[in-house]
């Protein structure tokens, strides 16, 4: 539950699958149940550009995505369907999370988890090209937007010099 409000497994799964990957919301909206493969951790995507790219999934997001089959139910066709049974649009996946951040008292998109998994990675140590890869950028400057120092970052660093 979210502030009194039901969360369903769909939609906890979505949520998920983007902080915990930072795909874009294209790359979610499109994705099928041939393109996750939880046994072996991963999902294929189709990036910017055509290309197609194995995103790895963790232990977490593996938790959430095999929940969310369970009351799926068939495996087939789209990942994530609207209450219709229909693939869901980008805009609805774009409201849904919208308003998962008004019901927080937060402001944000699906963009915004994406740069909050990216930055994450970050923070915790991965280096560029790594973080590069996992949000699909060719271009390392694209990526340096969610790999910038922070205060708090730039605090601990300089406090591990010795002289």
């Amino acid at each position: 539950y979210s502030n009194g409000r039901t969360v369903t497994s769909r939609d906890l799964a979505i949520v998920t699958l983007f902080l915990g990957t930072g795909i874009r919301l294209s790359e979610l909206q499109s994705l099928d149940f041939k393109d996750v493969d939880l046994k072996n951790g991963f999902i294929k995507v189709t990036r910017k550009g055509g290309n197609e790219d194995k995103v790895p999934l963790s232990a977490d997001v593996i938790k959430y995505l095999s929940q969310y089959e369970i009351h799926r139910g068939k495996k087939t066709g789209p990942y994530f369907l609207s209450n219709r049974n229909q693939r869901m649009h980008h805009k609805t996946i774009y409201k849904l999370i919208k308003k998962y951040f008004f019901f927080a008292d937060l402001k944000g998109s699906p963009h915004s988890l994406r740069a909050t998994c990216l930055t994450e990675i970050s923070r915790q140590g991965a280096q560029l090209p790594v973080v590069q890869a996992i949000a699909g950028h060719k271009d390392p400057n694209t990526t340096g937007r969610y790999t910038k120092a922070y205060e708090e970052d730039k605090r601990k660093a300089v406090e591990k010099l010795r002289f």
